[in-house]
């Protein structure tokens, strides 16, 4: 009999919803008879607020960095809400218990920390009887992900491994796979060949400017240094889903030869074989992908909260530069450009970090453990 997975994150296009797909592509290459669905934890169980809980975020992160912060890896903040975010749960459980009962899956993954406290509460309480994983999709583990009723956390790097192990969560229920990403960037095209299929010169420098599926960052402030800059280069733009800075972009600079500016779209993958270098925001997905493509990072003002810690990550281990200030941007990219050894250096240890076929590994694993 066929296995199912239902798999739980919240807010569709977003990074968890991406790594969740990226494990359902990989059931389903390994086992066609495999049936998996996926829920938007908020959306689809809380529609009404959902849309004002995603702004609050935004608005807390920007607005509110340093409280953010602090919110986000406080042990004590996280004990202090549980009741709250157990009721949040509870108003609406019946909901996400009618999709259980609907789909009947043989196990439950969680790819965002709400949903998966909400699978483990209930489990807890005898209501949910299937296996419930756990997939970190950062390089943390902050104190909201559950501690207790998950079977197996499937995790980035051997040091979120050791963060859980100190919170007393056994070794045997915890693999280093890696975040899971889209298979295309395990695939590598050489950089001309990249470069002629997406319309660009073969011999001028080309950067990748991305803000995450919500084009957030200083994605205008940094086009505009480079431009300044008056160095012969290419700018391959990535608004993400937002149309608003994509038809700002669009205007300012639809007529400048060195700025391509792209809609949402499933080219990243030959974008960063294009590409020299890569300015965004780190954000775990977007960070492994390029750790798959081996192209270093300069990360611009990280959001608090993950991004945060995600950029202490990768600078701890030698994959990316931080620009704190918009006016030092053009010096960082002319030095990685024009000093070839330092740019092998961040390429080859962006090579060593990668785990381009997580996807794979997490699916292997969840069937093995299944067996």
């Amino acid at each position: 009999m066929a296995r199912r997975f239902l798999f739980l994150y919240a807010t569709n296009a977003c990074g968890h919803q991406v790594a969740a797909q990226a494990i359902r592509n990989n059931l389903h290459a390994l086992d066609p008879a495999i049936e998996t669905a996926g829920i938007d934890f908020f959306t689809s169980h809380y529609p009404n607020i959902a849309p004002i809980l995603s702004r609050l975020y935004v608005e807390l992160m920007q607005h509110m960095s340093a409280t953010w912060d602090y919110i986000y890896d406080s042990p004590e903040i996280a004990a202090r809400t549980s009741e709250f975010r157990r009721f949040f749960n509870f108003i609406n459980k019946a909901k996400i218990h009618e999709d259980i009962a609907r789909f009947r899956p043989d196990a439950i993954v969680c790819t965002q920390a709400i949903p998966a406290g909400f699978v483990a509460r209930q489990k807890l309480d005898g209501k949910i009887p299937v296996p419930h994983f756990v997939v970190i999709t950062d390089f943390v583990a902050h104190p909201y992900w559950p501690e207790y009723e998950v079977d197996n956390y499937f995790v980035p790097h051997d040091e979120i491994k050791h963060r859980l192990v100190e919170r007393s969560i056994a070794q045997e229920r915890i693999t280093v796979t890696g975040i899971p990403i889209n298979n295309d960037f395990g695939r590598r095209l050489p950089k001309t060949i990249a470069r002629k299929r997406l319309g660009l010169s073969p011999h001028v420098p080309a950067v990748l400017i991305m803000g995450g599926s919500l084009g957030l960052g200083q994605i205008p402030e940094a086009i505009s240094e480079l431009i300044a800059w008056q160095r012969e280069i290419q700018l391959l733009v990535l608004p993400g889903y937002n149309q608003r800075l994509h038809d700002a972009l669009a205007e300012s600079y639809g007529g400048n030869p060195c700025v391509r500016i792209f809609p949402h779209t499933d080219t990243v993958p030959a974008l960063m074989d294009a590409a020299d270098v890569l300015i965004s925001k780190p954000g775990g997905l977007t960070s492994s992908e390029a750790l798959a493509k081996s192209l270093p990072m300069i990360i611009l003002k990280p959001l608090p909260g993950q991004e945060e810690r995600n950029t202490s990550f990768l600078l701890r281990h030698a994959v990316a530069e931080r620009c704190s200030d918009i006016r030092r941007l053009p010096g960082i990219v002319e030095r990685l450009l024009t000093e070839p050894r330092t740019l092998k250096k961040y390429q080859r240890n962006c090579a060593a970090l990668s785990r381009p076929r997580a996807g794979r590994a997490i699916a292997r694993q969840l069937l093995k453990m299944l067996s």
